[in-house]
């Protein structure tokens, strides 16, 4: 399952922190609090890239690579970029991972973005 959520909100006072778990709550997701990575710009792009390419439990092809890198990139290009924040619910390597679970799924993957004033989550679900 596949969700790609934007929300245009004021966050210029908010905690960040807060603010995402409010976000993922209204998804129907679970907040992680000091579960969140934060990464700088081009580990959220890689980080996006790999989630929408390859499947998270036999590591098949959802989306052709240049596709997958396509999206990424226009997602994360909704934001400021010089005022954007970046998180993801764990850390996702070519051979292992470690994710703190925001649905009942097997695994998951996302990467939430926010500026001053939108917030958005990419999120995949998988099952083994």
């Amino acid at each position: 399952m596949l969700t790609i959520d934007l929300k245009q909100t004021d966050l210029s006072t908010s905690d960040e922190i807060k603010a995402a778990d409010n976000y993922v709550q209204e998804l129907g997701l679970a907040p992680l609090g000091a579960g969140w990575k934060e990464l700088d710009k081009a580990a959220a792009e890689d980080s996006l890239t790999q989630l929408l390419h390859l499947s998270q439990a036999y590591h098949d092809e959802l989306l052709p690579l240049s596709t997958a890198q396509e999206l990424a990139h226009f997602f994360l290009g909704l934001f400021d970029s010089y005022n954007a924040s970046f998180y993801s619910n764990g850390i996702f390597g070519p051979s292992s991972s470690s994710w703190n679970p925001l649905t009942e799924s097997t695994f998951d993957k996302a990467v939430l973005v926010m500026d001053h004033e939108a917030i958005g989550i990419i999120c995949v679900e998988d099952e083994d």
